[in-house]
């Protein structure tokens, strides 16, 4: 009887292991959640309404699943003005310490380039770090600057091997592209033809004489990331911001398609490079990364609608797990209620999307007015941002959230900003790649260029870290994760310099610390 009982709870046991396995395998690495800003509309009229996704990024969950080989082609910028404030220097150390971050099984291949192109390290195993190291040192300046030529050769290194592991070009450059391919557009679709081949492209920009346009094309091109390095000494944070990231990779190869409804007349996605498929709009994703925050706003022109149920269409979102190897396709409707009743529809907005669409529709409204700036319409700019800022300050007034009040505050700082960008060169240069860059993100939902609150997490968190230990006021670690005890310091900051105190790191708080 004993033996019996004991075979049955092995059965039993067994089959439990079976089951929470298959529910693992399950289980989803980004889940997408859709809403809208208000899920009941006013019969009979034309209007407009938010649809937001958000994507809740789980990653692995067993803490055992090693990240792919990585194989990467590290194109880096010789040309002479790579000779200035030493910034050729910082960017062989950081490449030297990011070959630190490397296994032995791992890929890497450099490429140098100024008016002409040369391979250092043919793409290899980088089982022999000194060497490497050793021949990254050998760089010199020299001419100019064939940054179309360096990327695709880059690209060329990490293709050499294959299609397997993480593929990756980090391009960095501090220069206009003046020699080989120049034209933007045409650099641009060299990058989509890298992403179509399973090549991401991460382009850092250093300095502030950098085509900023252009780095931020080929970034949204290439399907990576975009970084501004102001500061020479900054390019091994970032080197290891991106090395931290392809660690945390859980998926690739995203894509999102809405499928309009007969009720929608247009949509426009914002942020994002998107075209027609079908009867719908079709967004090609950047990868997503464990822990990270990333929206998506998608405004619907409705025509106007019959009392009743409503079908808005459909969002479906594809991508490659690499948590569990399988092609995911995840579909979600989206319905909505037309009805008469006005006290209907303002019972049921809801007030956290009409924030969070209202933030990114007013981070797209505000990069339109700066270009406006750059263009030499500076009055028009004060105009779009002054008008701007009486929108948001209606918004206030209704939603009472803080996130508003911090948009709010960097339109007010903005007027002396330009003031002293119209009388320094030098000031305006960095001014513009600031906001382009802050813009760049805070459209897809992180908007760590000027807001940094709990939950945040990123280089940008730990620079804040840094700063408030500077202070005094935050002794935990350097790791990029805005926990309560960097709301606590953050909190002690704002105190001491007599802000409000609401634990967000803000325009004017990140002003005082040296960070905005």
């Amino acid at each position: 009887m004993k033996n019996r009982v004991m075979r049955s709870l092995s059965v039993l046991l067994f089959l439990c292991f079976v089951l929470q396995a298959l529910v693992a395998q399950a289980a989803d690495s980004v889940s997408p959640r859709v809403e809208l800003e208000n899920p009941y509309l006013l019969a009979g009229q034309k209007q407009t309404v938010h649809l937001l996704i958000r994507f809740a990024v789980e990653g692995e969950r067993d803490g055992d699943r090693q990240r792919e080989n990585l194989n990467l082609g590290l194109v880096i910028d010789r040309s002479g003005s790579m000779a200035d404030r030493g910034k050729l220097t910082y960017a062989k150390r950081a490449a030297q310490d990011l070959i630190g971050h490397l296994k032995a099984d791992d890929i890497i291949g450099i490429v140098e380039y100024d008016d002409r192109i040369s391979v250092l390290w043919p793409s290899s195993s980088a089982d022999d770090p000194n060497a490497i190291r050793r021949a990254i040192a050998r760089l010199t300046p020299g001419g100019s600057t064939n940054l179309a030529g360096g990327m695709m050769e880059g690209g060329r290194e990490v293709l050499r091997n294959g299609l397997g592991g993480i593929r990756r070009v980090f391009l960095m450059s501090d220069g206009l592209a003046n020699v080989g391919v120049t034209d933007r557009h045409a650099i641009a679709r060299l990058a989509s033809s890298m992403r179509r081949n399973g090549v991401r492209i991460t382009t850092m920009g250093l300095g502030l004489d950098y085509d900023e346009d252009l780095m931020q094309l080929v970034a949204e091109s290439g399907g990576g990331s975009y970084y501004f390095i102001e500061h020479p000494n900054q390019i091994a944070r970032i080197f290891s911001e991106e090395m931290g990231r392809l660690d945390r990779l859980v998926s690739r190869d995203a894509t999102l398609e809405f499928n309009w409804g007969n009720a929608v007349k247009r949509a426009e996605v914002v942020g994002y490079p998107s075209s027609r498929k079908g009867g719908g709009t079709q967004v090609n994703l950047t990868d997503f990364y464990q822990g990270e925050n990333r929206t998506v706003l998608v405004k619907l022109q409705l025509a106007p609608c019959p009392k009743g149920k409503i079908d808005l269409g459909s969002m479906t979102l594809g991508y490659q797990d690499l948590v569990d190897g399988r092609s995911k396709k995840i579909s979600r409707p989206v319905k909505a209620v037309c009805t008469r009743e006005v006290a209907e529809v303002k019972e049921n907005e809801n007030k956290k999307v009409a924030v969070e669409s209202r933030l990114i529709v007013a981070d797209q409204v505000h990069e339109e007015a700066v270009r406006l700036y750059e263009a030499g319409k500076a009055p028009e700019a004060r105009q779009a941002m002054a008008s701007l800022s009486q929108d948001l300050s209606k918004d206030m007034d209704r939603y009472q959230d803080p996130q508003l009040q911090k948009k709010l505050d960097a339109l007010s700082m903005e007027k002396a900003e330009i003031a002293q960008a119209e009388s320094d060169a030098s000031y305006r240069k960095s001014y513009l790649k600031k906001r382009k860059s802050a813009f760049f993100s805070s459209q897809k939902g992180n908007r760590g260029g000027y807001m940094l609150q709990e939950g945040t997490q990123g280089y940008q968190v730990k620079d804040l870290q840094q700063a408030l230990k500077k202070e005094g006021l935050y002794k935990g670690p350097e790791d990029g994760i805005f926990d309560d005890e960097v709301r606590l310091a953050v909190e002690k900051y704002q105190k001491a310099k007599g802000l409000p105190v609401d634990g967000i790191a803000g325009p004017k708080t990140l002003k005082g610390l040296g960070l905005y």
